[in-house]
């Protein structure tokens, strides 16, 4: 079974865990210094620095369904951006209240034909 762990800056460990749900696609810090982890199907689980596990959420059926293949944090550290496999844009503008919302696509770049 695979192990998550993740370090301060000083590469000292704050949290090692057997993980034993989908496969992770990325993993980054809020502004509140919470744990973000991402997995590949768009449920994002949020763990205080010591391990402690706070709330889970999804990125929405669309990212269930196509599945996603990157995030980035906000510059502010309160919210979230997923990419899914067929090139969807989706947002999380705040962690404590995560609502997942369709960002505009690129023209001619998504695949229309994938619209689900």
């Amino acid at each position: 079974m695979p192990i998550c762990a993740t370090s301060t800056r000083t590469h000292t460990t704050t949290l090692t865990r057997q993980w034993d749900k989908d496969a992770i696609v990325a993993l980054g810090w809020t502004a509140a210094e919470q744990v973000v982890v991402l997995q590949e199907d768009g449920t994002v689980h949020l763990y205080t620095v010591t391990g402690e596990f706070e709330k889970t959420f999804s990125m929405g059926q669309a990212a269930r369904d196509f599945g996603v293949t990157a995030m980035e944090i906000t510059s502010d550290g309160r919210g979230m951006a997923v990419l899914t496999n067929n090139n969807r844009l989706f947002s999380v503008s705040s962690f404590a209240n995560p609502r997942p919302r369709h960002l505009h696509d690129i023209p001619g770049v998504s695949d229309e034909s994938e619209v689900g």
